[in-house]
């Protein structure tokens, strides 16, 4: 196992045009392959930022406490989470956070749980392992929603507007009024302790009610979650 970088790709294929060899004849692929670098899913930000300094490595893999690959952290990763998102020429920019009205917000669900609290004081629970908005509805629905579910959480309404696959990716998140929030409140008051609680009357797919209820979340999160990209 190794790490393929594009550079000594295209070195291959510029040796072989110079040469007169065919593009698509085998070559040994291990011999252009970098040692990856290897670190545990509980590694820090900082000894990240260090091991990647001192191995001149921009991409690890992740492994969990069994040795088993978990996924892949890069070192935009890495400075994202302590900068926040950051924009190249290959992306395309997307307000994260739409308003749609007053009281109203359309949200990237990808959008994490610490900038939520910071810039729009929506302070949602962050010790069940998840760190973004998409781990917070999944929790609270308890499955994979297809789009349309909503529930209510503290005064606001949460209701899944798009989804990518199994991810959700956009949610709106509106405030209720006092009244309806005491209405809400009552639906949800013999709910799952961990995940909040989400009564079969709270979640609703569309305009059909949904009875489901969720498991308890997954383990606690690690300091950073790696992801495949």
């Amino acid at each position: 196992m190794g790490i393929l970088n594009t550079k000594d790709l295209l070195r291959v294929v510029n040796d072989r045009m110079k040469q007169g060899t065919p593009l698509l004849a085998p070559f040994d692929l291990a011999a252009i392959l970098a040692k990856p670098m290897i670190v545990p899913e509980t590694m820090t930000l900082d000894q990240m930022l260090e091991e990647a300094r001192q191995r001149h490595s921009q991409i690890a893999l992740v492994v969990d406490e069994f040795g088993t690959f978990v996924g892949l952290v890069t070192l935009e990763d890495v400075l994202e989470e302590i900068v926040g998102e950051i924009q190249d020429e290959y992306d395309r920019e997307e307000k994260a956070i739409r308003a749609l009205g007053e009281n109203v917000l359309e949200v990237d669900a990808s959008r994490s749980l610490r900038e939520l609290a910071e810039e729009y004081e929506i302070v949602l629970p962050r010790d069940a392992g998840y760190t973004t908005l998409a781990g917070f509805v999944l929790a609270r629905l308890g499955f994979i929603p297809r789009g349309g579910e909503a529930f209510t959480h503290d005064g606001r309404r949460y209701t899944v507007l798009e989804m990518d696959g199994r991810r959700v990716a956009k949610v709106k998140v509106e405030k209720l009024s006092t009244a309806a929030t005491t209405a809400g409140g009552a639906a949800g008051a013999a709910a799952h302790p961990m995940a909040g609680g989400v009564s079969g009357r709270e979640v609703r797919r569309g305009t059909e009610a949904s009875a489901t209820k969720g498991p308890t979340p997954s383990r606690a999160a690690n300091v950073f979650k790696p992801h495949s990209r």
